[in-house]
């Protein structure tokens, strides 16, 4: 492999020799980190499917809201889209946009009224025109229509234009420019159908997926093809996408999917679980509402069909409260990686937002930079070695975190020198490694294998420059 500059992420196995490896492969959860917007407007009572970018200098992150709570929504009455804007990443403002009346008044930040399903992005493609700087896609559940707006400033869309009509669109679509293909590539809900033959009758049934399409020039789009699982996680329905390239190592398109179950029978776990009154009311007008439970995985792809799904649970509904551990838990919100500081240390770290039910508010977790995954070494001398690969650099940066006790060795294993690290010691998220006998430009452009040698601590990433 010939891995260039770009930085290698241990959530990614590709490149490690797992039969030489005895380090363990480790997958970390965000932490909750404290609430940053509460939506308490009259047309926000309940939110749905909040989505991020960054533009310019200000982070944007799009939403659905609706004024009537509950399992029964008036599409024509009850929905906008809404924009909040942040500095930071941290500290969210709802901006008046002043475009659209609610109650009588334009003091709102309503973008555009009742389109139900609404993602937006910004245009990275050079050729772009400037009048569609800013694209989204909308359908309307019941409509097998996927739409196209555009907007020139990301707050005006004009324009709507069916763009396919060829799956069970349904959920978040959401789209990008692919630096690597001059495409644009999207990832829209679809529907998998098969045969089964329960108690000697046949039936079909489908499971929910996610499919892919892609275009030249956002209106001609391929037909939908499911997503191709690399992994041995086994077969289960999959709600939404939440699709976007990692920030930090854009070769990755990575995923924040939510996993959805509804094939169990009510038993007594469920009058166990939290919110069993309200299960029982939910599932009289929609039953598997009453069963139905949701959580979120990782996913990871290196050319945008195939995937590494988690064989876990990226996070969860956490402990029980009366809102939770329900049908729609764990809806994060699309593209909401944002390097933001730490301010008890002022260091960086990864946050994401998902909306809490019970607060009806925006939450902020934390995960390290790159840390999704990590190869941990627990007991003495654990080794992790990589397979060969040839790199572009005059320097190796590890991300790795070390103990007082437990230093870190590194080896460039090239075919005509190898080099040895000094210990590499702390806790770092970009650690040059500095090594004994030489540099490691002289192996640049060299078929190398790494070793890294540890007794307590956790490798993240890694990068030549």
């Amino acid at each position: 492999m010939d891995i260039s500059n770009k930085r290698i992420c241990f959530f990614d196995k590709t490149l490690v020799d797992e039969s030489k490896t005895t380090a363990m492969h480790i997958w970390h959860k965000p932490t909750p980190k404290d609430i940053v917007f509460k939506f308490d407007k009259k047309w926000e009572e309940k939110i749905s499917y909040p989505h991020v970018f960054k533009d310019g200098d200000v982070y944007k992150m799009y939403y659905m809201a609706t004024t009537k709570r509950g399992t029964k929504v008036d599409l024509d009455e009850y929905f906008y889209v809404c924009l909040l804007t942040s500095c930071d990443g941290i500290h969210w403002e709802r901006p008046i946009i002043g475009l659209h009346e609610f109650d009588g008044s334009k003091e709102n930040n309503i973008v555009f009224p009742y389109p139900m399903e609404f993602s937006v992005f910004k245009d990275t493609n050079p050729n772009c025109k400037e009048d569609a700087r800013y694209k989204a896609l909308n359908h309307v559940p019941t409509i097998r229509e996927l739409n196209y707006y555009k907007s020139s400033d990301g707050i005006t869309f004009t324009d709507k234009v069916m763009v396919s009509n060829k799956e069970n669109f349904d959920t978040l679509s959401t789209a990008f420019y692919n630096e690597e293909t001059g495409k644009y590539s999207a990832y829209v809900r679809g529907l998998t159908y098969f045969d089964v033959e329960e108690d000697g009758v046949k039936k079909t049934k489908y499971r929910r997926d996610i499919k892919y399409i892609t275009s030249d020039d956002f209106i001609n789009w391929t037909d939908p093809v499911p997503l191709n699982f690399l992994d041995d996680c086994g077969v289960y329905q999959i709600y939404t996408n939440c699709v976007f390239p990692y920030y930090n190592a854009p070769q990755y398109k990575i995923a924040f999917p939510t996993r959805y179950y509804d094939d169990r029978k009510w038993s007594p776990s469920y009058d166990n679980l939290t919110g069993r009154e309200d299960r029982i009311i939910r599932g009289q007008d929609l039953p598997r509402a009453a069963v139905a439970l949701t959580d979120t995985i990782f996913m990871y792809s290196l050319d945008d069909l195939n995937w590494y799904r988690s064989p876990c649970a990226f996070y969860t509904p956490g402990l029980e409260n009366e809102k939770n551990w329900v049908y729609g838990d764990c809806f994060p919100a699309r593209g909401s990686l944002i390097e933001t500081e730490n301010s008890l240390f002022g260091t960086k770290e990864m946050s994401f937002f998902d909306p809490d039910k019970k607060t009806n508010s925006l939450v902020r977790y934390v995960l390290r930079v790159d840390g999704f995954a990590s190869f941990k070494a627990q007991d003495k001398n654990e080794v992790l070695e990589t397979k060969p690969f040839t790199f572009k650099g005059k320097n190796l940066y590890l991300n790795v975190a070390s103990s007082a006790s437990g230093g870190v060795y590194v080896k460039l294993i090239g075919k005509t020198k190898t080099l040895t690290s000094y210990e590499v010691l702390g806790d770092d998220l970009n650690k040059l490694v500095s090594f004994t006998n030489g540099t490691v430009s002289e192996l640049e452009g060299e078929e190398v294998v790494m070793e890294i040698s540890y007794s307590d601590g956790d490798v993240y990433s890694f990068k030549f420059e």
